[in-house]
């Protein structure tokens, strides 16, 4: 438990960090870009600069004013420099690389750091004749000052602005996922009256609705299960009490002599009782759990229910029921000994809930692709509700249909005996006229 409380801080923790290293990752690419671009655009002012001076100094040169010249030569962010003989001059801004290809003609652009940790950019060319016009903009360090607290001051405000608000967007989506999360432990400790509540229609809302759904399917399936449990009790518990008693009557001679056959054969149906009832669970557990393995062979399955109906006679005698067989011969491909089984539960289930004196009706019938097998009572029959849950482990209805002897675990069998054979189970009643079962075996 521990460890999923931990687990939900750290998504919290992981969205958070997400939605800030995005939002970093953005400044840094806005910055980045919007940096390029003001270098761009700064440099290309420099070179407009420049054009505008050589241009301007071309007409003119050379001054015979001094002072002119020296205005002309003086800017406030700015110094133009013209050489007439470079060679010899002190390498004030540039290299003889630099020199090299002014000297063949290029406008050369160079940036560079002075001894004093000021930032200087130079832009040269070719002046007139065998000059060299250099221009050194200064006061770069301010200009990109500038432009960092541009970028630095929105960016810190934003962040402290957006921090809020991504930690609230987190705790907002975080929060369901709490929810369920406390929802998912109360399941873990059988609690099943908690719900998650959800507020919208995206995805997590829907995990909710799933949820909400699980969690009432688990209360259903443990309802069951109570009231399978229970059931098994009270067949268990009734047939040993009855054994129990002709056993201690026995022992102290309490019944006649001629009475104690009757009291054995009581006993030992009393004891097939019991028998029946262990091998349902032990066959329902193996077929629930995937563990059986079926063994297909070609048969005649006709031929197989009127065997089990010779079988059931006495069943049906002691209830003086008639058996209304309409079979069409036919074979199919199936493991005989789980048909069999099948089979039997169905009869079994329609005797046990049919009326006195009343017929069961038993078919085999070709159709497309398969065969159908349908057995048929005329007891109280089911409700519609209780259609959709018959087939389910440990359900049984509330109908008259589960008032008789039974766990209403045999029809469980008989669908995880027909998924084994790709096989498909209905039913169709009406409350008063009985039930029909059906079964559609493919023949392949």
């Amino acid at each position: 438990m521990k460890y999923i409380r931990k687990l939900r801080g750290k998504i919290f923790i992981k969205l958070f960090l997400s939605y800030a290293g995005i939002m970093l990752a953005s400044f840094v690419l806005f910055a980045g870009v919007f940096i390029f671009l003001f270098h761009l655009q700064l440099y290309d002012q420099f070179e407009e600069e420049f054009s505008y001076h050589h241009e301007h100094l071309e007409q003119q040169w050379p001054v015979e004013d001094e002072r002119l010249a020296e205005e002309m030569l003086t800017q406030s962010k700015s110094e133009v420099l013209i050489y007439s003989d470079c060679t010899s001059c002190e390498p004030f801004y540039w290299n003889e690389e630099v020199l090299t290809e002014v000297q063949s003609g290029e406008i050369v652009h160079d940036s560079m750091w002075l001894d004093d940790g000021e930032l200087v950019h130079v832009v040269a060319a070719p002046f007139q004749d065998d000059d060299v016009m250099l221009m050194a903009f200064y006061d770069l360090n301010h200009e990109y000052t500038q432009l960092a607290v541009m970028l630095l001051t929105p960016f810190i405000i934003t962040l402290m602005i957006m921090t809020v608000i991504v930690w609230a967007i987190s705790r907002k989506i975080t929060a369901p996922l709490k929810e369920l999360n406390d929802v998912a432990l109360k399941l873990a400790e059988g609690d099943f009256s908690k719900k998650a509540k959800p507020k919208s229609n995206d995805e997590i809302a829907q995990l909710g609705e799933t949820f909400n759904y699980m969690a009432e399917e688990l209360e259903s399936l443990e309802d069951m299960r109570r009231d399978f449990i229970a059931n098994v009790s009270h067949d268990l518990r009734s047939p040993l009490t009855s054994i129990k008693g002709f056993l201690v009557a026995l022992l102290d001679d309490t019944i006649p002599n001629d009475k104690r056959t009757h009291y054995y054969h009581i006993m030992k149906d009393e004891t097939e009782r019991l028998i029946k009832l262990v091998n349902d669970l032990l066959d329902m557990t193996q077929l629930q759990s995937g563990t059986v393995n079926i063994h297909k062979s070609r048969y005649n399955i006709s031929e197989q229910v009127r065997q089990i109906v010779a079988r059931m006679e006495p069943q049906f005698n002691e209830k003086e029921l008639e058996v209304d067989l309409s079979l069409e011969e036919v074979e199919i491909n199936a493991d005989k000994d789980r048909i069999d089984q099948l089979l039997v539960n169905l009869i079994q289930n329609a005797i046990q809930f049919s009326k006195r004196n009343t017929t069961i009706t038993i078919q085999t019938k070709i159709i497309e692709n398969g065969v159908a097998i349908s057995v048929t009572d005329e007891g109280e029959g089911i409700k519609q509700e209780d259609l959709k849950m018959i087939f389910e482990r440990f359900y049984k209805s509330d109908t008259s249909r589960s008032s008789k002897v039974g766990t209403g675990i045999g029809l469980s069998i008989v669908q995880s005996i027909a998924d084994l054979h790709d096989a498909k189970v209905d039913v169709t009643s009406q409350q008063g006229k009985g039930a029909t079962f059906s079964v559609t075996l493919p023949n392949k």
